[in-house]
């Protein structure tokens, strides 16, 4: 009998074998029966394989690591450029394109879930939100407007911003009475 070859695995013999000649495969496997008696060198029998971008299908492009729903082992991630451009397309905190989380990506390369409400990279407590906002959400508040003095519910504990009860805080948030922009409450 002759030894097992990632060819016989494959659909595709001829795309297996081209992937063993560029030695682009990540993933290991070993077939006992193939490494007795074989005269096949060992490292055909080991494949590893390729790293793709989910988003660009780049395969030699660093890959970030998603704290949402990569996992270490996968063949399959995102590029530091794909998840870049996401998160600026979205002014800062983008849509994992795999799970729909809120992500945002640091200078470094590092990539963090985000809140759902306040889109900050805070840490979440529940519910996909910060405790600031998961607070907010239960327990809405009504808050002037500094701009145009109309009033507006909150989901987000605005007066943890605020010096005392009758100063507007130091925290923005956007006026959707009559501002139409980013104001303080």
């Amino acid at each position: 009998s002759r030894p097992f070859l990632a060819s016989d695995f494959s659909p595709f013999p001829s795309a297996a074998a081209d992937l063993l000649k560029r030695g682009s495969v990540a993933r290991t496997f070993h077939c006992p029966l193939a490494m007795e008696n074989s005269s096949v060198p060992a490292e055909t029998n080991t494949i590893q394989a390729p790293k793709i971008c989910m988003v660009c299908f780049e395969e030699d492009e660093p890959h970030v690591s998603m704290p949402c729903c990569t996992r270490e082992n996968s063949t399959v991630g995102f590029c530091r450029r794909c998840v870049e451009m996401i998160c600026e397309q979205a002014q800062g905190g983008g849509l994992c394109p795999n799970c729909r989380q809120y992500i945002s990506i640091d200078q470094q390369g590092r990539v963090s879930i985000c809140c759902i409400m306040c889109r900050q990279t805070k840490v979440i407590v529940g519910s996909g939100m910060c405790d600031a906002c998961l607070l907010g959400s239960r327990f809405s508040f009504r808050y002037e407007c500094n701009r145009c003095h109309r009033v507006q519910r909150i989901p987000r504990p605005m007066w943890r911003y605020q010096p005392s009860p009758n100063d507007f805080g130091t925290a923005s948030w956007a006026c959707h009475a009559s501002c139409g922009d980013y104001t303080m409450w």
